[in-house]
This record gives structure tokens, C-alpha cells and sequence, in this order.
């Protein structure tokens, strides 16, 4: 189930899970320390242009995976990322789909070109390639998902 991140206890497990993805991530890989946490938190509470959900799921209702979307510069922009255990299993297509299907505009992510698995996910799910670009930890692909109007 995705639903949107609203306590400090929901950030600390997304700051968990971002942190054991963080080797896949295009931009800063660092470590997210529990102050720079906290001061996002406070900052996220009156942020109209970030929106961040989390996959809740299993046995015990952990959190498995989160999804964000960052508007900047007047584009939805989505990220997101599964914990280890919970990888492979299909929770990054219903993370992103959900993220998808919460929009009303065309979707917007770049990934590092030596990631497959989520390049594979994102060609699924019918983004296509619109750019390159050289990050600090790789070739960086951008792509875009257009929105489709559904009746």
C-alpha cells in the first residue's frame, strides 16, 4: 500500500532505504545523516513542490520501497527506490505506477546508464529517452513518461 510519508518515524525509514540505494542514485550518494533528515522533514511539512510516499507492506507492515516527486523548473520529476530484501518482486512497478497515476502531467526521472534493472522498469512502464548528461558517478539518462488523458 503507498501512502504518503507524514511523520518524522516514516522519514527515518525512507532515509533508511534511500541510504541502501544510494549507490544507484545519479545525484548525491552521501550518507543522509539524521540532522540533515530532520531538517528536510521540517522543510518537507510546508513544501508544496516535493511529495514523498512510502510502500508499506509484508508481514509486518514495514516500509519496503518509497517514490518521490520533486517539482522543479515546472516538471514532475520522480524518484524512488526498494529495500535489498524487497527487490525484484515487483514493488518498484507499483511504486512507480502509483507515483504515475498521481499525476496529471508528463513524469520525469534520469537514471545512471550501468543501472539495467530500473532502465528496464522505466522502458516498461513506456518512458522514453530524451537526453545524456555526465554526473560525478556516471552517465546519467534522462527520460520522460508523456501523459496520456484517459476517459
Amino acid at each position: 500500500m503507498l501512502v504518503q510519508v507524514k511523520t518524522f518515524r516514516d522519514f527515518m525509514e525512507v532515509r533508511r532505504i534511500r541510504n541502501e540505494c544510494r549507490t544507484k542514485m545519479t545525484n548525491d550518494q552521501s550518507h543522509i545523516s539524521i540532522w540533515r533528515q530532520f531538517r528536510f522533514y521540517y522543510s518537507y511539512k510546508f513544501n508544496r513542490y516535493i511529495t514523498v510516499y512510502m510502500w508499506r507492506g509484508g508481514l509486518w507492515n514495514v516500509c519496503i520501497g518509497y517514490g518521490v516527486i520533486h517539482r522543479i523548473g515546472g516538471k514532475a520529476w520522480l524518484t524512488g527506490g526498494i529495500g535489498k530484501g524487497f527487490r525484484g518482486l515487483g514493488f518498484g512497478e507499483a511504486v512507480f505506477k502509483a507515483l504515475i497515476s498521481s499525476l496529471y502531467e508528463d513524469a520525469w526521472l534520469d537514471v545512471l546508464s550501468d543501472n539495467i534493472e530500473a532502465l528496464s522498469l522505466y522502458r516498461k512502464l513506456d518512458f522514453v529517452e530524451t537526453d545524456r548528461r555526465q554526473t560525478k558517478y556516471g552517465e546519467a539518462i534522462v527520460m520522460c513518461r508523456k501523459y496520456e488523458f484517459n476517459l
